[in-house]
This record gives C-alpha cells, sequence and structure tokens, in this order.
C-alpha cells in the first residue's frame, strides 16, 4: 500500500506526477497497477478480514459500477477513473484491516515517512509555487496531513527515534501550511491534534501537555497566513487602484467552496435517486455554477483563461452528486462508522491505534472541504488502508466464506481494470512530456497522438488535440471537427463551445450565435461571449444591437481603442458603414458624421500614426462611398459610379465584397441608364431589410422598382 505512494514522492527526473497536467487519472491507474501484487498477495494469505460497514462502501462501488456498465455517460474517462478509484479504496481498506500488530505498526510509521517525502521537498519548491512532487498544493497538504497527524501522535505516545521524526514530520507540516497557505490543512491537523488530547485526558500531565502545545502550534499555523494578509493589504505609495491586484485573502477558498457547494445541491435536486453518473461532475455542473463564483475565480474578469470546477471540494457531498440518495447515504453511513471506531479506539492503550484514530479523524475534517478520499489518488489509499486498520473487527460474524468472495472479488476487480490502468498511465505520461518542456511542434503531435492512441475518450487529450491542430492552422473544418468531439464528452465545456463558434462565425453566423447563446447559458456575463455577439451584430448591420452587447462588457474586460478602431474598419471594408460609423465614433466622438474631404484628412492622419493598412484604406474607402452618395444626390450617376468603383476596389484588395456597395453602384449604374451593366452587378444579391435601411433613398427606391421588375 506505502510502495507506490512512496515512489510518487520523487520529484526529481522520472517523477510520476510532478508534471503530470492529469495526475489524478495517471496517479490512480499506476496505484492500481501497483497494488496488483498487494491484492494477489492478500489471496495467497487467505487474509479474510472482517470489517464493519464494508458493506456500505460496496454499495457506493455498486452504483458506480452500474454507471458505468449502461454506457449512459458523457464522460466515460472520468467514469472510468472513479470507478477504478472505488476498487482501490475497496482493496486498500481490506489490506488495512488484514494487517497484525506488526504490520500495523510499520503502515503508521510508513505514513509518518510519506509524509514527510512528499512536504519536505515542496516546501522548498518555491520555482513551481511549492506545488512540489504531485504538482498541486492541495494534493500535497492531503497526503502530508495523513503523516503529519500520525507524526504527532507518535511524538506524544512513543519514544526513541520516531518522537524525533514525528516532531520533525508535524513542524514539516505546519510551515507548509502556513507558507502555501493550506487552511484546510492546517486546521485538519488542529483538529486531530484535538482528538489526540481528548486520548489523553486521563494520562501523564507530560504528555498531555506535550499535546496542548502541538494543538496550539497548529493554530499558530493557522492564524499565520491571516497576518500575512494584513502586512500586505497595506499599499505602497506608488501604487493606485488600478494596479493593485483583487487580493480575497486565506479564507478566500472557503467563500468559493460554499457557492460550489450551493450549485451542487441545485444539480443533486435534478438527479436526486441516483445522481448524475460516476464521473459526470465535471460535465453537468457548469450549468449550476453560480455567478458570484464565477466572477471570484476569475478575478473579477482579470483572469483571461476559462475556469472549470472538477470536483465539488467536499468528499462527503461528492458521492451524494454522482450516486444519488442510493450511494450518497451508504457512504455517509460508512464516514459515520469511521468516525465512531476512531472515537472508540481512542481510548486504546494501543499507541497505534491512538494515532490511526486521530488521523483518521483529521482526514474525516479534511474531506469536508477538500477531496483526499475521491480525487487524490495519494492520500486516498493511505486514507482507506487506515481506515481498515480501525474497522476491522474480531468476532467476524460474517461467513468465512463471503470474506473470502469480497476479497478474491476486489482482486479479480483490479485485474479486469489493470488495461484500463495502464491505459491512463500511458495517456498521463504522453501529455507529460508535452508539459514537461518547451517541445518542437513534431513531438507535441507525437504525444497527443500516444494519448488519444491511449484513452481516445479524453477530454483532456481531444481538447489539446484541438488547440494543436489550431495552433499548427489546420483546416477550419478539421478543427471544427475535434471541438466536435470534446463536446460530446464534456457539451458544457466552455472553451469548446466558444471555439466551435468562433469557427462557424463567418459561414454560419446563425450556428455561431446559439453556441455564444450556449456559453451565456452557463456564465451570463462571459466577455468573450458579448464581444462575438456584439461584432456578429455589427456584421448583420444590426447597429444598435451590437452597442447594447458591447455595453454590457464589464469594466476589466472593455474593448481597447485599437481593437474598435480595427473592427470599425473591417465593416467600413464590408461596406457596413453605419455599424462602421457607430464604432468611429465610440473610438472619437470627433469621427462623427465625418465628409468625403474629412474622411480623406483622418486617412492620412492614420497613415502618419501608422495605424495599418486596413484603417487608411477604409477612411479612403468612405470618403469615395461620401463623395458617390453626394455626386447621385445632384443627379451625376456617371461620377457616382466612378467613386463608388474607387470605394470597391479599396474593399476588394482587403479580401471584402461589400454587398451594399455593389448595390449601390448597381443602383447608380440603372440611374445612368446602364441596365444591363447594372443587372450584372446585381445578380444574386438581394438585399436585407438592414441593407435596405441603411440605404440613401434613391438607391433603396430603384432597388426595390428594380427587384419587383425582376420578380414579374
Amino acid at each position: 500500500m506505502l510502495a507506490p505512494v512512496l515512489v510518487c514522492a520523487w520529484p526529481y527526473a522520472g517523477s510520476v506526477l510532478r508534471h503530470d497536467v492529469a495526475p489524478q487519472a495517471t496517479g490512480i491507474g499506476f496505484t492500481a497497477l501497483a497494488l496488483i501484487p498487494s491484492a494477489v498477495c492478500l489471496v495467497a494469505r487467505r487474509a479474510w478480514p472482517a470489517v464493519r460497514a464494508l458493506w456500505f462502501l460496496l454499495v457506493s462501488l455498486l452504483v458506480a459500477g452500474f454507471w458505468v456498465s449502461i454506457d449512459h455517460s458523457t464522460d466515460t474517462f472520468e467514469g472510468s477513473r472513479v470507478l477504478m478509484h472505488w476498487i482501490v479504496a475497496l482493496h486498500c481498506l481490506l489490506a488495512g484491516a488484514s494487517l497484525g500488530e506488526a504490520g500495523r505498526t510499520l503502515f503508521v510509521r510508513g505514513l509518518v515517512v510519506a509524509s514527510a517525502a512528499f512536504v519536505a521537498f515542496a516546501l522548498f519548491d518555491a520555482e513551481q509555487a511549492f506545488t512540489g512532487a504531485l504538482g498541486n498544493t492541495g494534493s500535497i497538504s492531503e497526503v502530508g496531513l495523513l503523516g503529519a497527524v500520525t507524526g504527532v501522535s507518535l511524538a506524544v505516545l512513543a519514544g526513541g527515534i520516531w518522537r524525533s521524526v514525528g516532531i520533525a514530520t508535524f513542524v514539516l507540516f505546519l510551515a507548509y501550511a502556513a507558507r502555501v497557505p493550506v487552511l484546510a490543512g492546517a486546521l485538519s491537523a488542529a483538529f486531530g491534534c484535538a482528538a489526540l488530547v481528548v486520548a489523553l485526558r486521563a494520562a501523564h500531565s507530560r504528555r498531555r501537555i506535550f499535546a496542548v502545545v502541538m494543538l496550539g502550534c497548529a493554530l499558530v499555523a493557522l492564524v499565520v497566513p491571516f497576518g500575512q494578509r494584513f502586512a500586505n493589504s497595506k499599499p505602497s505609495v506608488t501604487e493606485t487602484a488600478a494596479t493593485v491586484k483583487p487580493d480575497f485573502g486565506p479564507t478566500g477558498g472557503v467563500g468559493v467552496r460554499l457557492m460550489i457547494w450551493q450549485g451542487s445541491l441545485k444539480l443533486f435536486a435534478e438527479h436526486p435517486l441516483l445522481g448524475v453518473g460516476a464521473g459526470q461532475f465535471a460535465a453537468r455542473f457548469p450549468e449550476h455554477r453560480l455567478q458570484q463564483e464565477i466572477e471570484r475565480t476569475t478575478y473579477d474578469r482579470r483572469r483571461a483563461e476559462e475556469t472549470e470546477v472538477e470536483h465539488p471540494h467536499n468528499d462527503w457531498l461528492a458521492p451524494w452528486l454522482e450516486g444519488g440518495l442510493i450511494a450518497g447515504l451508504a457512504w455517509t453511513i460508512f464516514l459515520l462508522s469511521v468516525a465512531r471506531a476512531a472515537f472508540v479506539r481512542l481510548a486504546s492503550s494501543d499507541p497505534v491505534f491512538i494515532a490511526a484514530s486521530a488521523t483518521a479523524l483529521a482526514v474525516l475534517a479534511n474531506a469536508f472541504v477538500r477531496g483526499p478520499l475521491s480525487w487524490n489518488p495519494m492520500s486516498s489509499p493511505l486514507a482507506f488502508a487506515l481506515f481498515g486498520l480501525l474497522l476491522v473487527r474480531d468476532d467476524g460474524r460474517e461467513r468465512a466464506a463471503v470474506r473470502m468472495f469480497v476479497v478474491v472479488s476486489s482482486t479479480l476487480l483490479l485485474l479486469a481494470l489493470s488495461v484500463r490502468a495502464q491505459a491512463f498511465v500511458r495517456h498521463g505520461f504522453a501529455l507529460q512530456a508535452v508539459a514537461l518542456r518547451e517541445a518542437e511542434p513534431e513531438e507535441v503531435e507525437r504525444a497527443v497522438a500516444a494519448a488519444l492512441d491511449a484513452c481516445p475518450d479524453s477530454a483532456l487529450a481531444l481538447t489539446t488535440a484541438a488547440r494543436v491542430a489550431a495552433g499548427r492552422g489546420e483546416a477550419a473544418s478539421f478543427v471544427l471537427d475535434r471541438w466536435l468531439q470534446v463536446l460530446q464528452l464534456r457539451p458544457q465545456r466552455i472553451e469548446a463551445l466558444l471555439s466551435v463558434a468562433n469557427i462557424l462565425a463567418a459561414q454560419d453566423p446563425d450556428r455561431a450565435r446559439a453556441a455564444y447563446e450556449r456559453v451565456l447559458h452557463l456564465d451570463p456575463a462571459h466577455p468573450v461571449a458579448i464581444q462575438n455577439l456584439g461584432t456578429l451584430a455589427f456584421n448583420e448591420g444590426r447597429v444598435a444591437a451590437g452597442l447594447a452587447w458591447f455595453e454590457r462588457l464589464p469594466p476589466a474586460r472593455a474593448l481597447s481603442r485599437d481593437w474598435l478602431e480595427h473592427l470599425a474598419a473591417r465593416l467600413a471594408l464590408k461596406g457596413i458603414d453605419d455599424a462602421a460609423e457607430a464604432l468611429f465614433v465610440r473610438v472619437d466622438p470627433a469621427f462623427a458624421n465625418a465628409s468625403g474631404e474629412e474622411c480623406m484628412v483622418h486617412a492620412k492622419a492614420a497613415e502618419a500614426a501608422g495605424r495599418g493598412k486596413d484603417v487608411v484604406d477604409a477612411w479612403k474607402a468612405r470618403a469615395h462611398r461620401r463623395w458617390a452618395r453626394g455626386h447621385a444626390l445632384i443627379g451625376r450617376y456617371g461620377d457616382a459610379v466612378r467613386s463608388y468603383r474607387q470605394d470597391l476596389y479599396l474593399c476588394e484588395i482587403h479580401g471584402f465584397a461589400p454587398r451594399r456597395v455593389l448595390l449601390e453602384l448597381a443602383a447608380a449604374l440603372q440611374r445612368d441608364g446602364r441596365t444591363e451593366e447594372a443587372r450584372s452587378r446585381a445578380a444574386g444579391l438581394e438585399p436585407s431589410a438592414e441593407d435596405l435601411a441603411a440605404m440613401p433613398d434613391w438607391a433603396r427606391t430603384t432597388l426595390q422598382s428594380g427587384f419587383e421588375e425582376a420578380k414579374k
């Protein structure tokens, strides 16, 4: 049980998880494979332990197996991961229960060693933000907690070298929890120390005082981050409101978790009986995220990348969401049984049982705000082995045949999942190669292909493949297909929806709009979706709608002058002059109602300022457009035709075929008596209501009469 965890504690070259982008899947796959010898050994020893509350854990496993077997889930990768997690948990529970006195002693000491191995490196890993061998501070704190509380318990109850090792491990963990900070870790450690104090209430005063001192140290580690926040909260004289970054403080995580739990309860209310399915939380939760939580995790939209909630950050709650009432109730009874057994064992005279009890209670407390049992592939096996140590009973009420069946079945399940576990490891190692260094494009392609070969149902690998294809400049249809595959697994992944919409925007604006609106259904204030819906509206000549969308953008994501000017230029070159006018005025009110001569002045100014050829030519095109309309108003349609052709030329050199300019040119040709040429120019073009509303009266009436004649 300890071996795979200790192997993963290695943080240097060849580290299993340090640079892994999917550590939950890779870690549980690696652990499942590494535990096969342990499972076979359990059967060979004919160890059939009797475990209290075992059947309640089996219910959760069976519900997960049910969901995976019926092929109803969208994210089959995560479904397999969760099922594997339950099977590993079952084996570790049985293995922990099978330990004898010497085995129990060795195991709890191993917890201390594992904790020290993970935390000691992570504490000095400032270059990688203290993420250590697991690539995540929360995961380090979860696995470190087990050995820290066990260590302090041994330090209080035992003597010799393990007292020194225990104290050192506990101090290391508290230093890490205060430095990062990880408040949940410090608070859970304090809870474990409090349990130790309760266990020693009738013990020798020196031991009890030592336990109280350790409890005080844990509380100090809990308070230190608040002092750091206070010291850092005073801006320097050079800082302004614009430069000070938002700081939600060390308790920001608690507020975010409360919001996640609120959304989780809404998810549960929709699927109360059997839940959303094993591993489907991440796929189904986005539509239940609270707007306040999104704003907070994106720092009021200052953070540009998408954020996702992969798990509920509450192990007591997770099985209720994915397994419904049936799994959730059984799981809660199981955890309460562990808590009861721990409280009973606190009264034991055996230091190992007291240490295991205090540690189990600390882990159960930590599980209220983190995922040490259902998410972390390193802390979970250790925790369940610890639970088995506490839940074992000597009476053996179940017949030996039943206990044998459970042990043999768990071993067979591990063996059956070995192929999938190996695929998880191959998948993780392949993607790790991409994240580990600045790889060449060919290496990235090979790595992604290897990951998809191992796990073709991985949303992460498919997302990476889509990003690589887009970055490589693949055909839009190919990139679109990649993103659509992602949406089959994660229908509510905002990055995929936005990417699909961006690809479709030019060819199929209606489908693009529908995708952007799906994003707004998930996140009503999403700035990219709002901005692109506004751009679509302007491209269609719906000026008021476009401006209304842009007004909804949050202050932190306000549109820059440069971006607005280039959009206005593109709209002018597309012939959508009313939309271009609205945006140019938004850039600078002095641009309003510019005459042809003034447009040429703006063109020269833009050229002198180096503002881009599209902006310069847009102003020139608008100048010729103004002159053409002016000529037409006084009946000089031949001159109008020449100006429209100059306008059209400037638009075409930028790759645009401005429909409104072509239609107005056709109307001018018609008025100039060149009917055949007018018909040729207008062939295949039918003005929309927005087109006609934006045209001069003479052009509108000419086109309407011309189209009526064509219909006759």
